[in-house]
């Protein structure tokens, strides 16, 4: 009876082992799966924001700091005004990527604002060649206009914005929404 009983005890020891085991293993793949996603999602923002000059370190976060404010500002004028449904500000994009974390510890990435999510998908799917066109567009006025620097990519932020409001006004003013038609 006593050899019952302990055999009993090691089956049921076993059960219980094995039901760990298959845990554990379940759990590690959850956890794999959710930091690929993770990454992910930090490669498509890092890739819309150009954040991260290493294209193998942009699967992690890369903060505000690392923005290059002077091509932004074309960027987000361009998809501002390719589409009518979202609009986002450069301030936006800043508050937005000052923070890794929410109040609870959970990633930013997880809560996206919905217009950045937006510029985000516009930018992966047609976005950049939009950007292309409109940028090499606004180079070509700023060569016109005589600047010193002809690229808006050299140029510092605040002359950026400058520039991109006298050309918005002037009459070679090649909007982003027809660029975007001239490549569709």
């Amino acid at each position: 009876m006593r050899k019952k009983a302990i055999i009993i005890l090691l089956f049921c020891i076993a059960i219980i082992v094995g039901i760990r085991i298959i845990q554990i293993k379940k759990d590690s793949e959850m956890r794999a799966n959710a930091e690929r996603e993770l990454k992910q999602l930090y490669h498509r923002q890092n890739e819309a924001f150009e954040l991260g000059d290493d294209l193998n370190k942009r699967d992690f976060y890369h903060g505000a700091n690392e923005l290059k404010l002077n091509e932004i500002v074309v960027y987000l004028h361009a998809f501002n005004n390719s589409q009518s449904k979202y609009h986002i500000s450069v301030d936006e994009v800043v508050d937005y990527l000052s923070e890794e974390y929410d109040s609870d510890g959970v990633p930013m990435i997880y809560s996206q604002p919905e217009n950045i999510e937006a510029y985000i998908a516009w930018n992966l799917r047609m976005g950049k060649d939009i950007i292309t066109k409109f940028g090499d567009k606004f180079n070509d006025h700023l060569k016109e206009k005589g600047y010193s620097t002809h690229f808006y990519r050299e140029m510092s932020y605040e002359d950026v914005i400058e520039a991109l409001d006298e050309y918005e006004k002037a009459p070679d003013y090649v909007s982003p929404e027809e660029c975007a038609k001239s490549i569709n």
